[in-house]
C-alpha cells in the first residue's frame, strides 16, 4: 500500500456538510492504517523482508555445513595416507604398480644373462638376479620383467621393495631400477665404497673423499641429494638406510697397533651429530641390515647384534660358530653359523624381527642358500633342495641337478634356484 500524505488547504471554507464526514473519516482511518504497522502476513512488505533473512540465515547454515564436510574429508585422507606410509612405505601408486607388473606366469626354466651368479635377492612375489654381466628380475611364477646389462666389473646390487640399487664397487657410476627396468643413473666424483636403498626409495651412497676418511650422500626417490655426512678419520664401510628413509646407520671402522675396532652410528638429516653410538672393539662389522621397519642388524662375525631406529634398544646374539649368511625373510630373520673345521656343521638360527632367537636348527650339509618363509627354512646344497621345519625335521625334498647359487620360494613345495646358466623350477616331495 503506498504511502499516505494528507493534503494541506489555504482558504477558508464553509462548514462541511454532513455527507462530508465520512470521507474526512475515512481519510483519518486511512492514516491511522498506514501510521500503525500491520502484522498480516499477506502484506508485500512485510513478507518480503522476512524471506530474504531466512534465505541468508539459510546460506550461512550450507556454507558452513559445507566447510565441516571438507574438513572432515581432508583429515580422513591425511589419516589414510598416515596409514598407507606406515604399512607400505614404498607408496601407494609404486607397491601397485609392482603388483599389476607381476601379474602373469612365464615358463621354465630361464636361460640366464652372464657367466657367474653373484646375488639373489628374494622380495614378496618376485626376486631380483645379479650377475656378472646383467641385472633381472623375475616373478615367481616365472614371468621375465626386465632384464639389462649393467656393464660393471665389480657390481653389488641392494634391493628394497619398491626398487634395487647397482653400484660399481671401486668404480664412479650407480644404476636405479623398478620392476619396469632402469629408471636413471648418476655419477660420484670419488669410488663408490659400499650403498643401500630403502623401502621409500631413498638411498644412500658411501665413497671415499679427498679431504675426509669418507663420505655419505643420501638421495631421494627422485635422485636428488638431500644429506651429506663426513667421516673424517675412520673409513665407512657399511651402510642401512630405514624404511621410512628418515635415518641412516653407518659402520666405520680404523686400525691400532694392528687392531682392528669399529664403530656404528645412527644419523639423522637434520643433524651432523649421531643420535646413537656403538663402541664394537677387536673386529670390523661385517655389514649393516635394515631388515624391518623399526630396526637394523649388525653383523659380526659371531654374532648379531639388532638395534631400534628410534629407541635405540639393543638386542644381541653370540655364537661360537663364524656367521656365514644372513637373510631378511620379511620380517623373519635367519642367520646361518658354520664351524671353521667343517664346512658342513652349520647352526641355523632363526630370529624375530626384534633381533630374539626363536629357534636354532642343527643342519648337517653344505649350506649353499637359505631363505625362511612361514615356519620352515628352505636351504640348497650343490645338489639338493631341503625343506626343514622349526624343530630341525626335514618335510620336503629334492634333487635339482647341481651348481645352485641361489633361492626363491614360490610356494611352500615349490622353490625357483638359480645356477649360473639358468633358473629351475622346482617341486618339492614330502620325505617319506
Amino acid at each position: 500500500m503506498p504511502r499516505y500524505k494528507k493534503k494541506k488547504h489555504n482558504r477558508i471554507l464553509s462548514a462541511p456538510k454532513k455527507r462530508a464526514k465520512a470521507p474526512i473519516k475515512k481519510r483519518q482511518i486511512d492514516e491511522d492504517i498506514v501510521m500503525t504497522s500491520s502484522k498480516s502476513p499477506k502484506t508485500k512488505s512485510n513478507s518480503k523482508p522476512e524471506t530474504k533473512i531466512k534465505v541468508i540465515e539459510g546460506g550461512k547454515l550450507e556454507r558452513s555445513r559445507k566447510f565441516k564436510v571438507i574438513v572432515s574429508a581432508v583429515a580422513v585422507i591425511a589419516v589414510v595416507l598416515i596409514i598407507i606410509e606406515a604399512l607400505m612405505p614404498a607408496g601407494l601408486f609404486q607397491t601397485v604398480s609392482n603388483a599389476v607388473t607381476t601379474i602373469g606366469t612365464g615358463s621354465y626354466p630361464i636361460a640366464v644373462s652372464g657367466g657367474e651368479t653373484l646375488s639373489v635377492v628374494p622380495i614378496s612375489n618376485y626376486y631380483y638376479h645379479l650377475t656378472d654381466t646383467h641385472i633381472s628380475a623375475y616373478s615367481n611364477g616365472g614371468k621375465i620383467l626386465f632384464s639389462e646389462a649393467h656393464g660393471y666389473e665389480r657390481a653389488v646390487l641392494c634391493a628394497s621393495k619398491g626398487r634395487a640399487l647397482i653400484y660399481n664397487q671401486g668404480g664412479k657410476e650407480f644404476l636405479i631400477f623398478n620392476l619396469k627396468g632402469e629408471k636413471y643413473s648418476l655419477k660420484t666424483e670419488d669410488e663408490i665404497i659400499c650403498g643401500d636403498i630403502s623401502d621409500s626409495g631413498t638411498f644412500a651412497v658411501v665413497t671415499y673423499s679427498p679431504s675426509y676418511a669418507s663420505a655419505v650422500t643420501v638421495y631421494n626417490s627422485r635422485g636428488k641429494i638431500v644429506y651429506e655426512w663426513y667421516s673424517a678419520e675412520n673409513t665407512i664401510n657399511s651402510i642401512a638406510v630405514s624404511s621410512s628413509g628418515k635415518k641412516i646407520a653407518i659402520s666405520t671402522y680404523n686400525s691400532t697397533s694392528g687392531v682392528f675396532n669399529s664403530k656404528v652410528h645412527i644419523i639423522g638429516f637434520k643433524s651432523a651429530t649421531p643420535e646413537y653410538t656403538k663402541q664394537i672393539d677387536g673386529e670390523i662389522v661385517y655389514g649393516l641390515e635394515c631388515s624391518n621397519k623399526s630396526g637394523f642388524n649388525i653383523i659380526k662375525s659371531n654374532g648379531i647384534d639388532t638395534v631400534k631406529w628410534s629407541s635405540f634398544k639393543e638386542n644381541a646374539y653370540t655364537d661360537d660358530y663364524k656367521i656365514s649368511y644372513f637373510r631378511d625373510s620379511g620380517g623373519t630373520n635367519v642367520g646361518v653359523f658354520t664351524r671353521d673345521s667343517d664346512k658342513t656343521d652349520n647352526k641355523i638360527v632363526i630370529f624375530s624381527k626384534n633381533g630374539k632367537v626363536k629357534k636354532i636348527i642343527r643342519y648337517k650339509g653344505i649350506i649353499n642358500d637359505i631363505e625362511v618363509r612361514g615356519s620352515n627354512a628352505y636351504c640348497i646344497n650343490d645338489t639338493t633342495v631341503s625343506v626343514l621345519d622349526f624343530d630341525g625335521n626335514v618335510k620336503f625334498t629334492a634333487d635339482y641337478g647341481f651348481g645352485g647359487e641361489g633361492i626363491a620360494v614360490s610356494s611352500a613345495n615349490v622353490v625357483a634356484v638359480i645356477t649360473d646358466s639358468e633358473i629351475k623350477r622346482i617341486k618339492l616331495s614330502e620325505r617319506n
